[in-house]
């Protein structure tokens, strides 16, 4: 019995072929993944994370919205335009400071929570501290 050829065999990990793991990493968003790694690790070191702002869009026809049984997608078949359309937030420490002061700010008592309700009482909440903190703000920052 010959045994196969180095050059025609295949390693498997688990489920994952090198095949597959090389298609992945070739992939538009396997290219856009390596860039924004690189670009973080290297370029722009005092970048500490990213808030997506849109990801890529997908077919909504295929599933409803209420749809508890989300599959993981493939990301070997996202095109190059849908990755294209990516948008992220990058957070340095100073911007992730001043998002966690808006955040206490308008959630107040539900910062921090998992779950978070939201009732017109609340809308009134947040307009009263647009108008009192916000107004406070401005006019110290304009007599500096």
């Amino acid at each position: 019995m010959s045994s196969p050829s180095p050059s025609s065999a295949v390693a498997t990990v688990g489920n994952t072929t090198e095949s597959d793991k090389t298609k992945k990493e070739n992939s538009p968003m396997g290219l856009w993944m390596k860039k924004r790694k690189d670009l973080l690790e290297n370029t722009y070191k005092d970048i500490e994370g990213a808030i997506p702002i849109r990801g890529v869009s997908r077919d909504d026809d295929e599933e409803d919205e209420d749809s508890d049984d989300e599959e993981e997608v493939d990301s070997c078949k996202y095109t190059q335009d849908q990755v294209d359309n990516i948008r992220q937030i990058m957070v340095t420490k100073k911007r992730g400071k001043i998002i966690e002061a808006m955040q206490k700010l308008i959630l107040r008592d539900q910062f921090g929570d998992e779950m978070m309700m939201f009732s017109t009482s609340y809308s009134y909440q947040v307009v009263g501290a647009f108008e009192n903190d916000f107004k406070k703000y401005y006019r110290n920052r304009k007599s500096t």
